[in-house]
């Protein structure tokens, strides 16, 4: 979900500036990266007052660093971080190529080379391997934008399906042999290697459902609550947990998933009111 998320948005950002690129660098830093990081702070508040509530206790430090993703109260954290900064990342480089001219392939450029950058830092700041696996699957989506019409000439009838099989083969083996093996020398391009493989998966769910439609009113749903429902699902974990459901799996998934599914709904109807007055 995370490597689909990633690439799915490095490429409607990059159409976005294909359609109007002087309009959508202007709007980029309140519409994206202002947006999500309003919408993450309501629910990092929602984690602090049922702390509060329940007299749960976390460092100081946590509680600083909590609103940008850093650190966590309670709730989910890495990936939030990891779009705030790769959005960052993207508003730097347009305000930058748009005062130089840099036309749009050197602008994936760029963000590809800084989010390999931005990889580093998570790695030598001791941060577990889920916050940077996936990020150069942001990037990877611009790059896809940029050549779609070449890759979908080549991957249109019966040759994508034997395409996307032999790459799938070939990086499976890699990631999960070949890595060991030919890179034990260096454990630095190990995670590199690593980290290339989830744009891979990315782009072969793409050439995946280039063929096949997988759509229906549940999964439509479930697409426009996603933020709300991961960034919420810890209230109602925490709540079931100090009610001692937990003891019982079937019981604690029985208030976990409707409560998660109630307050996903009103928290993407009532953000999604603040953001209409606020970003119209």
């Amino acid at each position: 979900m995370v490597v689909m998320f990633l690439l799915y948005s490095g490429y409607g950002i990059m159409e976005s500036l294909k359609r109007n690129k002087e309009k959508y660098i202007k709007t980029f830093f309140t519409h994206r990266l202002v947006k999500v990081w309003l919408m993450f702070a309501i629910a990092v508040s929602l984690f602090c007052i049922l702390n509060f509530v329940l007299d749960r206790s976390y460092p100081v430090n946590n509680y600083i660093l909590c609103w940008i993703g850093w650190e966590s109260v309670g709730n989910s954290n890495w990936f939030v971080f990891d779009i705030l900064l790769l959005y960052a990342i993207t508003n730097l480089v347009l305000v930058f190529a748009d005062r130089c001219g840099i036309n749009l392939k050197w602008v994936a450029l760029s963000i590809y080379l800084l989010t390999f950058v931005m990889l580093v830092f998570l790695v030598k700041a001791g941060k577990e391997t889920h916050w940077y696996d996936t990020i150069l699957a942001y990037p990877a989506g611009m790059l896809y934008s940029l050549y779609k019409n070449r890759i979908e000439v080549l991957t249109r009838g019966w040759r994508w399906m034997l395409c996307a099989l032999v790459t799938a083969l070939v990086f499976a083996g890699f990631k999960y042999g070949l890595v060991n093996h030919f890179l034990s020398f260096s454990p630095h391009l190990q995670l590199v290697a690593f980290a290339m493989t989830s744009s891979v998966f990315a782009l072969l769910v793409v050439l995946l459902t280039m063929k096949i439609k997988v759509d229906n009113k549940v999964l439509r749903w479930l697409g426009i609550n996603a933020f709300s429902i991961y960034i919420l699902q810890r209230l109602a974990m925490i709540v079931g947990t100090h009610l001692g459901f937990n003891q019982k799996g079937l019981i604690y998934a029985a208030f976990v998933i409707p409560v998660t599914l109630l307050l996903a709904s009103i928290f993407t109807a009532v953000t999604g009111r603040i953001n209409r007055k606020l970003f119209a």
